[in-house]
């Protein structure tokens, strides 16, 4: 990115753990920022904006999901664990210290 600020890299593990939290924040305030430019384009009824530099194009697609509830009716537990994949996963759940020792007990 032009004129992206160099980030200092944390030298901590703390420091590292808040960074965390910061970029968690900043991609949701993006995620939200850009969900309302996206809604103000379809409002527009457009299917292309130019801008200076980008263009934004709205596609529309249908988009075919599988109702797993219905399936699991149909098939047996013994079925659909045989054609089951398992991966292990690693997740990172970053949360605001403050609201963890905030939490008043309901008596």
């Amino acid at each position: 990115m032009k004129n992206a600020k160099p980030v200092k890299e944390p030298t901590t593990i703390a420091q590292a753990v808040d960074r965390a939290g910061e970029i968690k924040i900043a991609i949701n305030r993006l995620h939200a920022e850009y969900e309302k430019l996206r809604a103000s384009f379809i409002a527009r009824g457009q299917r292309s904006y130019d801008g200076e530099v980008y263009r934004v194009q709205l596609v529309e697609t249908d988009r075919s999901t599988l109702d797993m509830k219905a399936v699991r009716e149909k098939l047996s537990p013994q079925f659909i664990q045989a054609h089951s994949k398992i991966t292990h996963v690693t997740q990172m759940h970053v949360t605001h210290k403050e609201s963890a020792t905030n939490i008043i007990p309901i008596k």
